[in-house]
């Protein structure tokens, strides 16, 4: 089993990873906003654009806190929908519910077969 706490591992840092990305491009594209008019110097805006190369301070506020942890919650959700009704998992992991077939030589363990609610095979995991 530890090979199953490292792949959980891995995902989890790959999922964090790509919200660190996301977050290096977004605030920082804010903070560090390109020159508009490039040569010229702005002397007033209303819109906290980095006037004279100013470095802006951001701090989400509680509703866009709440509405990216709501953005998160939904796609989990569509997700989980998804898996059930489209049924993409096998039923069953365990060693007597696979079967090793090869391919080119190599040995590929796939789920076997299950009759969904409707009767008609469900495909086969590889």
């Amino acid at each position: 089993m530890p090979e199953l706490s490292r792949i959980a591992s891995a995902c989890g840092l790959t999922v964090v990873r790509g919200l660190a990305s996301m977050y290096v491009i977004i605030i920082g594209g804010q903070a560090y906003p390109m020159p508009l008019f490039p040569g010229k110097t702005i002397l007033e805006s209303g819109f906290y654009d980095g006037v004279e190369g100013a470095v802006a301070a951001y701090t989400p506020s509680l509703p866009e806190i709440l509405l990216g942890i709501g953005g998160v919650a939904v796609a989990l959700l569509i997700t989980a929908v998804g898996i059930r009704m489209l049924q993409f998992l096998p039923e069953s992991l365990a060693d007597g519910d696979t079967e090793p077939r090869g391919v080119g030589g190599l040995g590929v363990w796939t789920a076997k077969a299950h009759s969904t609610p409707c009767g008609c095979p469900n495909r086969r995991m590889r």
